[in-house]
């Protein structure tokens, strides 16, 4: 396992936005089709991610994986998602294109924060429907404050639940 944890780490530091890499539509149910062929049965499998990309047939991953194993949820995101501050015109940069985001525009940031909200509600959905714990970390709060409140006020748990043993 810690060997694992130790790949993920190195993987995250790898990042970086001027990755020349372009954005794949489809990869998360790519990675879930692949994540299926090797975990069959009684695995812990942890989703990380900001939910972009979940459609039916990432559900339907989702589903099957549930079946025989242990899912958890875990959803990044900045706080700015959920309530853009009107802070003026703001840039964004992907590492090669920029986006202007004028936040004066009272549209502007209640569309941005809709779709915050509808990605938050289908991961909740998702997670309720196969009772997968769900836990939402906040990019400036850190994963040790974050983890216990949102385990607890989104999933119902107090703590992580013990996992299944038998089948």
């Amino acid at each position: 396992m810690t060997e694992i944890l130790k790949y993920i780490v190195a993987r995250n530091h790898a990042l970086n936005a001027r990755s020349a890499m372009p954005p794949v539509p489809g990869m998360l149910n790519r990675a879930l089709r692949r994540v299926r062929e090797l975990a069959r049965h009684d695995c812990l499998i942890c989703l990380i991610g900001d939910a972009t990309g979940i459609d039916d047939e990432t559900r339907r991953h989702v589903t099957r994986l549930t079946e025989h194993n242990d899912v958890l949820s875990v959803f990044v995101y900045d706080p700015l998602e959920r309530a853009m501050p009107e802070a003026g015109r703001l840039v964004f940069s992907d590492g090669g294109s920029q986006l202007e985001f004028d936040t004066t525009r009272r549209s502007a940031r209640d569309a941005y924060r809709d779709d915050f909200q509808q990605r938050i509600d289908r991961m909740t959905l998702t997670s309720r429907r196969h009772a997968i714990p769900l836990l939402r970390i906040s990019t400036a709060a850190g994963v040790l404050r974050s983890s216990p409140a949102s385990l607890s006020a989104s999933s119902g748990y107090s703590e992580l639940p013990a996992f299944r043993k038998a089948r």
